[in-house]
């Protein structure tokens, strides 16, 4: 009887930890946040807001990034390093279109407090933000990969 109730604890203990560990999902999302969870929250927030001002007018999907709702697609963002820096690069495109050629990827700093942007409409890249050359290098390779 005692091994019983032992068996029953261990396995209530058991799951309780492990219904308390993060799905699959949740991992990935925390790890490779998507452009509009990243925004979502100060600093990066503050660091996008900036970029859009550079551009007149804002392309719809841009905008419906900050709000979360909308016709766009963001893919998991993920770290590259800049000239041995760290960044945080992520890619948003309207849907039903090719990405590469009307989308936009994001450069955030690690710390989330300064963002540059390549902003796609057809074959006319516009870059946000006055990225360096290594900078830009880093945001073309994203629409390449």
């Amino acid at each position: 009887m005692r091994a019983i109730v032992a068996s029953a604890l261990f396995l209530a203990f058991a799951g309780a930890a492990l219904a308390q560990q993060p799905t699959y999902n949740e991992q990935v999302e925390k790890e490779f946040p998507a452009l509009d969870r990243l925004v979502k929250a100060q600093p990066y927030k503050g660091a996008y807001s900036a970029l859009l001002k550079e551009l007149s007018p804002v392309p719809d999907y841009l905008s419906d990034v900050l709000r979360r709702k909308g016709d766009y697609m963001t893919f998991g963002s993920k770290q590259v390093n800049v000239d041995g820096s760290p960044y945080r690069v992520a890619m948003v495109c309207p849907t039903n279109v090719t990405c590469a050629e009307y989308g936009s990827v994001f450069l955030f700093t690690a710390d989330g407090r300064r963002a540059w942007a390549e902003v796609r409409d057809g074959d006319k890249p516009v870059y946000l933000g006055a990225p360096s050359a290594a900078q830009k290098q880093a945001l073309d390779q994203a629409f390449d990969e």
